[in-house]
């Protein structure tokens, strides 16, 4: 609804391993951030209920709208973890990431490495929204896993088949890790291409940067991942 998109007005803070703790996700959304989730954690060890992982998912009270994010590509796995986070842990969302291009995580057929198998990617979201339901499950993916392989259009569509209620892009492939630069192009196909809302991100160091993106591809609403981290004012300014 149009209320629902002026809510994401600030833009969302983006999930960050070793940032975004409590503490740096509570900072971010008193000065506006939307939403944000939780660092990513395995599936497997939700599931194993390993101490330091649900240390990881702590949250502080006064926190407004976080989500749980995970990764995996076990459908036991993911339903178990799932429903730790809703059910036990009280997430009103969880995150399934398929952005993650650490070369460890990638050989176990999880983050980035799911982005060349819609197929898959349709059975596994289906999966985890079976097991959060009625809580919804967003989605964070890549551009794909190589330039010769643009994936994003292909696995949104997937995500969206498999019942999840929001899309999230880091508009740069797996090989390229954090370094080149983002192609919010690819964010305007995305969002032509689904029905769902679309959160677009990648290089947005200042406030311009991301009403730039919105105006440019129509998303509906800008991820601020690095550039936050250091000037939480940011949201407000955006």
């Amino acid at each position: 609804t149009q209320r629902q998109v002026r809510a994401l007005d600030g833009g969302a803070l983006a999930p960050m391993a070793e940032f975004t703790s409590w503490p740096m996700r509570l900072l971010c959304q008193e000065f506006g951030a939307a939403f944000a989730c939780t660092e990513m954690v395995k599936a497997k060890f939700v599931a194993q209920r390993h101490a330091d992982t649900l240390r990881e998912l702590r949250r502080h009270p006064e926190e407004r709208l976080c989500g749980g994010q995970i990764c995996g590509s076990n459908e036991d796995e993911l339903t178990a973890a799932a429903g730790i986070l809703v059910r036990e842990l009280g997430f009103p969302f969880v995150d399934f990431n398929l952005a993650c291009p650490i070369r460890r995580i990638m050989a176990e057929g999880a983050g980035a490495g799911l982005l060349a198998d819609p197929a898959r990617v349709e059975r596994l979201v289906r999966t985890l929204c079976a097991a959060t339901a009625p809580a919804p499950v967003t989605v964070k993916l890549r551009s794909g896993l190589d330039a010769k392989r643009i994936t994003a259009v292909e696995i949104a569509l997937a995500a969206e088949a498999g019942g999840a209620a929001l899309i999230a892009l880091h508009p740069r492939t797996a090989d390229q890790g954090y370094g080149g630069l983002a192609d919010h192009r690819l964010v305007a196909r995305v969002k032509q291409a689904v029905r769902l809302p679309v959160v677009g991100g990648g290089d947005l160091k200042c406030a311009a940067d991301a009403v730039r993106l919105l105006s440019e591809t129509g998303c509906d609403a800008a991820y601020f991942g690095r550039g936050c981290v250091g000037d939480p004012w940011i949201f407000a300014r955006a």
